[in-house]
């Protein structure tokens, strides 16, 4: 779970921003996160990401492809 370092990363972002009153994060775990409740621009980052980390490992699959 990545909660603490989601959680230090938004407070760093808005402090960074000039808040410098304390900041509690706070978790709704009662919904499932959905692609959806992305902006077009993130799902454009996070695809290109996805693009990127395919290449890096794609010598990796294909050599383990090989071996059978």
């Amino acid at each position: 779970m990545y909660f603490v370092d989601i959680a230090d990363e938004i407070k760093r972002r808005i402090t960074d921003l000039g808040w410098d009153e304390e900041i509690d994060v706070h978790w709704d775990t009662n919904i499932d996160w959905s692609t959806d409740f992305m902006s077009p621009k993130a799902k454009k980052a996070k695809q290109a990401a996805r693009e990127r980390l395919l290449l890096r490992i794609a010598p990796y699959a294909e050599s383990k492809g090989s071996r059978r």
